[in-house]
């Protein structure tokens, strides 16, 4: 319904690196309620990653699936958001934590248990859901991202002068 938020609440890290950069929402209008602005958050995130893929992509880095672990993977919505914005496939892992599972990873590696860290990886992880951008969200998604990157773009001289 046209609500846009620039997710900064702590600054910006990258591609920006703005430290002033705060969070903004853009587009109220009276009749919005709160999944309203649940789902702007979740698109915001998903535009960010979209900027840092396209940073990326302009930087000859081509990143043809992401990979989703921890809490978001849980998220069904958020899994499908973020493959529409950004037109690419996410995948998420069976088991979302992830953080063990790597010092177990490492550990197995380091006590000989697995030659390498590729071979303990395959072992030890299990690909959970994919989930495949919809182009004609895409599409949609595209001029939300043009008017996420032009808003941040008109606020930057305002935060500069705080």
């Amino acid at each position: 319904d046209g609500l846009l938020m620039l997710p900064h609440l702590m600054g910006t890290g990258s591609p920006e690196f703005n430290s002033k950069a705060k969070g903004v929402f853009a587009g109220i209008t009276l009749g919005m309620q709160k999944g309203h602005f649940v789902r702007a958050i979740i698109e915001s995130i998903s535009l960010m990653i979209r900027h840092n893929l396209e940073v990326m992509k302009a930087n000859v880095v081509d990143v043809k699936v992401i990979h989703v672990l921890g809490g978001a993977s849980k998220s069904e919505l958020w899994n499908q958001v973020l493959a529409d914005v950004t037109g690419l496939p996410v995948i998420t892992s069976k088991n979302a934590e992830n953080a063990v599972m790597g010092a177990c990873i490492l550990a197995a590696v380091g006590t000989g248990i697995f030659d390498d860290l590729e071979s303990a990886y395959r072992t030890f992880t299990e690909i959970g859901r994919q989930y495949t951008p919809q182009p004609s969200n895409h599409a949609l998604y595209t001029v939300m991202y043009k008017k996420y990157v032009h808003l941040y773009q008109s606020l930057e001289n305002y935060w500069n002068l705080c």
